[in-house]
């Protein structure tokens, strides 16, 4: 008897048989897992890389405008929503700045002159936060603001966590000014 169990243990032990279908319930887990990884981080990738080519896309639309209104505007929060694929929560804020030479007639202080906010995103009210963002202006130069956000949620959880994509851009306007005719003024 303990002939025939040593015997049946030797030959459990040299054989080869099934050894694939437990490789595969080994690696198959681990493909999945792959691939689910490999198309959340492509998607992840191609949403930002959407959210700012349209940001810049909005820009180079109001850089060729003279005037806007609030309707218009409006309009570019619908453009960037089905331009950069966002499945939820795309707001816009569009501001406009100049630079302006100081009471001492040497610096170059710069000035918002309109802020308009889409979609829950709050109009700037004051320059707090975006001097740091702009590049050096001459006096008398405008920049055009676009500042973009959309809410980003993965499809599988691999690992990255919900996230919110803001873009922000800044355009010399290619007309004189780019006045907006009912924007809040600051």
């Amino acid at each position: 008897m303990t002939n025939r169990l040593r015997a049946s243990i030797r030959r459990f032990a040299i054989s080869e048989r099934a050894t694939l279908s437990v490789e595969a319930v080994i690696i198959l887990p681990i493909l999945f897992w792959a691939y689910a990884a490999m198309l959340v981080f492509w998607d992840t990738y191609r949403s930002e890389m959407l959210a700012t080519r349209t940001t810049y896309t909005i820009g180079d639309i109001l850089s060729r405008s003279e005037t806007v209104d609030t309707a218009e505007l409006t309009r570019m929060n619908g453009l960037y929503a089905s331009l950069s694929g966002a499945r939820e929560g795309a707001q816009t804020r569009i501001s406009l700045v100049r630079a302006e030479l100081a009471a001492d007639g040497e610096t170059v202080e710069t000035q918002l002159r309109w802020s308009h906010g889409m979609d829950g995103a709050p109009a700037h009210t004051n320059m707090s936060g975006l001097d740091s963002r702009l590049p050096e202006m001459v006096a008398g130069d405008q920049m055009i603001i676009v500042e973009t956000f959309q809410y980003y949620r993965p499809f599988f959880n691999i690992g990255l966590t919900d996230r919110t994509i803001s873009r922000f851009s800044f355009t010399r306007p290619r007309a004189a000014q780019l006045l907006c005719s009912d924007c809040s003024g600051v």
